[in-house]
């Protein structure tokens, strides 16, 4: 049989059913280095685990932080070159997809409930690369909690440019900064209480409303009243409250300037092109704001009507 006499330029395909062949084979330590794990503020080296065929566990390595100023408790990379993700994780559903580092990621539920992430960028039918986190805050759950998927989210471009396919990593690679703790008149309030039992009958709705449970790593905490019209017309009124989230950071918080009962309320009609949906943010200090909403079923014209009803009694209920 002839050989190749010379070179052949380009990489190693991958073998069937195995996935892509990676760089430095399958170390998840050495994909961040020294100066990059300094840049994110991670202690290094990292720990390594090598896998384990008799335990059954892939090769995974741990960051800790740097400074117990952030929130982190660890990161931990997982890289897996004989598993799917599906068998990996058990088919849990998948989040939301980022392109991060010129690849794909997927985020997952982590182990560690509102309090933690997995993001995971698939390299080949049975192999991928997964970074876990558990991000601690002032108190445990997600009104305490940092946003478990930022820190992975920050890693991923340093990560991605040790993959197939991924880019150079870029310049200047910082971690996510930690929210600033809750501070202000919104702190200890119940969001329940923005409305009195005759004040929300008097605007339509029954009379106590019900706690809502915020989305996970988002400082705020809700109520909901229902509407009491039935089908159509009126619908409920929710509050949110901020008291570690800046009114900058709320959803389409750029709207037209409300005064009412002596505050300057940010009123935004058709929130999220909803065409049924009105909300109203307002500034209570720099790092601290609150959103109200609701809307009018089949009726553009009386979508805001409850929305700037409630706003003077809903400030009202303020600390001065």
């Amino acid at each position: 049989r002839g050989g190749c006499a010379t070179p052949v330029p380009g990489t190693a395909g991958p073998v069937p059913g195995q996935g892509p062949v990676l760089p430095g084979g399958a170390d998840p330590c050495a994909l961040i280095s020294e100066q990059q794990a300094a840049a994110l503020k991670l202690a290094f080296p990292p720990k390594l685990r090598p896998a384990s065929k008799t335990e059954g566990l892939h090769s995974y390595c741990t960051w800790e932080p740097a400074e117990q100023a952030y929130s982190l408790v660890h990161l931990t990379a997982t890289w897996s070159l004989d598993q799917s993700i599906g068998e990996f994780n058990g088919g849990a559903l998948a989040r939301d997809t980022v392109r991060l580092g010129g690849l794909s990621w997927t985020t997952y539920p982590g182990i560690g409930g509102d309090n933690a992430c997995s993001l995971v960028t698939v390299l080949g039918p049975t192999s991928f690369l997964g970074l876990d986190s558990l991000v601690l805050g002032e108190g445990q759950g997600p009104a305490g909690s940092a946003d478990p998927c930022a820190y992975p989210k920050a890693v991923a471009p340093a990560i991605a440019a040790h993959l197939p396919g991924g880019s150079p990593a870029p310049p200047g690679l910082t971690p996510p900064t930690r929210p600033a703790p809750a501070s202000g008149p919104l702190v200890g309030l119940d969001p329940c209480t923005m409305l009195t039992a005759e004040q929300a009958t008097g605007l339509g709705l029954v009379g106590t409303g019900m706690a809502r449970n915020p989305p996970a790593g988002d400082p705020i905490s809700g109520c909901q009243w229902a509407d009491t019209d039935g089908p159509g017309g009126q619908n409920g009124f929710v509050v949110w409250l901020g008291p570690a989230k800046p009114a900058a950071e709320w959803y389409e918080v750029e709207g037209q300037p409300v005064e009412s009962g002596g505050r300057t309320w940010s009123l935004v009609p058709n929130l999220g092109n909803n065409r049924r949906t009105c909300a109203a943010t307002l500034v209570v200090t720099p790092a601290s704001s609150l959103s109200i909403s609701s809307g009018y079923e089949n009726d553009l014209d009386r979508m805001c009507d409850l929305v700037q009803a409630a706003m003077p009694l809903v400030g009202g209920h303020l600390p001065p």
